[in-house]
């Protein structure tokens, strides 16, 4: 299931997955991923292209978290796919 921010200038859709995951960080985590969600749905946030899957993309949430965004369409929203530990980006992202 995906939903979706109408309210904002870049879209941001939240999969299953990432709902699943934040749910089981603890809350000052979620608190900091609330933040970068916020940064990215302003677009003021900082992305590197993962050159193993063409399309996605990590965003740094503090020295071992990372946010991983697919963005389909460049005119378009981003897909918020997962939020993991730096060291598992590449086995699952």
């Amino acid at each position: 299931m995906l939903t979706q921010d109408p309210s904002t200038d870049h879209p941001v859709v939240l999969t299953y997955r990432f709902r699943r995951q934040w749910n089981r960080l603890p809350p000052e985590t979620q608190v900091v991923v609330g933040k970068m969600l916020a940064k990215l749905r302003s677009g003021h946030c900082r992305m590197t292209a993962l050159t193993a899957y063409p399309g996605l993309y990590e965003l740094r949430v503090s020295s071992s978290l990372r946010l991983i965004v697919e963005r389909p369409f460049a005119a378009g929203g981003t897909i918020v796919r997962s939020v993991v530990e730096h060291g598992s980006i590449l086995r699952r992202p």
